[in-house]
């Protein structure tokens, strides 16, 4: 077992280096399962375009939140940094490695979704609002609370916060909590599909990141990374 997953670790690096186009010895093929979200540029691994010199993968695609629910599942698969490091510090038992691949880097204040009829004009009005999030300690969220209390002065504790991933099943999901209106805005990576009535609260947000990153030179990794 530990040759084995010597070997896995191993392959993971593969993966990387495969992507780069470097290649290796002949070696016999090493079965893994990959689990990550859906991306323009992981596609070619995907339906085996671009081949893992030693590996055979079977990738699946999927939800951030599906692949958080069956981990061991996978040889490889995509996490949530934040909370993968923070349950390390705590000494929490990790059954995978991080590797430092991050599938999804960018800032996520284009990821704050508001009703347009909850009177929301800007960052301020969202005190005393209902907020939906899938984990409140989940690194875009974290990023994003932290963004309002220093540039809006607006406190964690001046919005209240529904997690869809906590409650006993069946969980909402935040489009149908938001469509329902029982959330006035929502932290929702990427756009909503088939939802009348909700805007970005930064519909400049590109402008905005612009400007933050020339501030602060510094460029979020608040999306998942990899682990093995």
């Amino acid at each position: 077992m530990i040759q084995n997953w010597f070997q896995k670790f191993l392959a993971a690096g593969a993966i990387i280096a495969g992507t780069w186009g470097f290649s290796g010895a002949k070696e016999t093929e090493i079965s893994l399962e990959v689990g990550t979200q859906n991306y323009g540029h992981t596609r070619l691994l995907q339906d085996g375009s671009v081949k893992v010199s030693g590996c055979a993968l079977n990738y699946t695609t999927m939800s951030l939140d599906a692949l958080r629910t069956q981990p061991k599942k996978f040889d490889v698969v995509e996490v949530d940094i934040l909370p993968f490091l923070s349950q390390l510090a705590a000494g929490e038992s990790q059954n995978y490695t991080l590797i430092p691949v991050f599938l999804l880097r960018e800032f996520p204040l284009r990821d704050l979704w508001i009703r347009t009829d909850r009177g929301i004009k800007g960052p301020a009005d969202l005190r005393g609002k209902r907020v939906g999030v899938d984990g409140c300690g989940a690194s875009g969220a974290t990023w994003i609370r932290k963004f309002l209390e220093s540039s809006a002065t607006v406190k964690t504790e001046d919005i209240t916060w529904v997690d869809v991933s906590t409650g006993p099943p069946p969980h909402k999901t935040l489009v149908e909590l938001i469509q329902s209106g029982k959330v006035d805005a929502m932290i929702h990576p990427g756009t909503p599909n088939d939802v009348s009535g909700i805007v970005r609260l930064f519909p400049n947000y590109a402008q905005l990141e612009q400007e933050l990153f020339k501030m602060s030179r510094v460029f979020p990794r608040h999306g998942p990374g990899g682990k093995v």
